[in-house]
């Protein structure tokens, strides 16, 4: 999954723990996933790093495909669950300096996965079909897509992310 942004004008840490979680959701409980790749302006690193625990990885590159520096971050899954099962959808830790009480809860996250399972039409099956061969090993860390992540082009602020799920 790849060029995640968002509108400038659209500031919510409801909508980024959604997308975040069913990020999760889709990668970890379909695919077995067992860390988070993100690929980030170094500018963002710090909201990262606060909102939900990313570290960096590695120094700051050029990314060529949006003529901008980028920073690799990455998270293990399980953190990521253990997170989730102390923070998700919790009103008393909203005003803590983290994404994850903004999460579903674990019946609104079963709900999602489900629906994302029988969504089994012809052309999602197709879809997953296609990106599992897409993918190629890597030594010591799983599977990556043959296509390097990238952001996308913007002005804004707004923190963006290349994400790659790897198993």
């Amino acid at each position: 999954m790849t060029k995640f942004a968002f509108d400038p004008d659209v500031q919510s840490k409801e909508l980024m723990a959604a997308l975040f979680h069913i990020v999760f959701v889709y990668g970890h409980r379909t695919h077995g996933c067992t860390d988070l790749l993100i690929e980030v302006n170094p500018r963002h690193v710090r909201f990262y790093e606060a909102m939900l625990g990313f570290r960096r990885v590695g120094a700051v590159k050029m990314n060529d495909g949006v003529a901008a520096p980028a920073q690799l971050m990455w998270l293990k899954v399980a953190a990521i669950r253990e997170q989730i099962n102390h923070f998700a959808n919790r009103p008393d830790h909203l005003a803590s300096r983290s994404l994850y009480p903004f999460f579903f809860s674990p019946a609104d996250e079963a709900g999602i996965y489900r629906r994302l399972t029988q969504a089994g039409t012809p052309a999602v099956a197709e879809a997953t079909r296609r990106d599992r061969d897409d993918v190629e090993p890597v030594p010591s860390s799983g599977l990556r897509r043959r296509q390097e992540p990238t952001t996308s082009r913007r002005s804004s602020d707004q923190p963006e992310a290349a994400i790659l799920l790897t198993a």
